[in-house]
């Protein structure tokens, strides 16, 4: 695929994960890794631009370049997940196939998270 191409699929999964930060129901993370993965096949000036940005950066790359998650992410993921499945059973007026069913993909996505290191493997 030609470098142009990654290039706007790489913004337009920044757009996502920008609109994802505020959007309960949209990720973030998911979109500004594939934004990192897309930006490092096509512009090194705009992966370094991601890496370098303060909030994010630094946990793009810990992820990139050793699959570490750091426990405060672990957390906040935790109390999202927990969250937004109590809000889907038991609030939200949707049919009951969705109430079991998008908690059980978040539960799943969160034993991943938590299965992943925490630090840096010093090898």
């Amino acid at each position: 695929m030609s470098k142009r191409i990654l290039l706007v699929l790489g913004f337009i999964s920044l757009g996502l994960g920008l609109v994802g930060s505020v959007l309960p129901l949209l990720p973030t993370t998911p979109f500004l890794l594939l934004s990192a993965y897309l930006f490092s096949k096509s512009s090194d000036k705009w992966y370094r631009w991601l890496i370098n940005l303060p909030k994010v950066g630094g946990q793009i790359q810990d992820w990139n370049e050793h699959g570490v998650i750091s426990v405060k992410s672990k957390v906040f993921c935790a109390i999202s997940i927990f969250g937004v499945s109590i809000w889907i059973s038991l609030i939200l007026d949707v049919h009951y196939v969705v109430k079991i069913v998008i908690p059980i993909i978040l539960i799943s996505l969160l034993v991943f998270i938590l299965t992943r290191p925490s630090v840096k493997n010093n090898e």
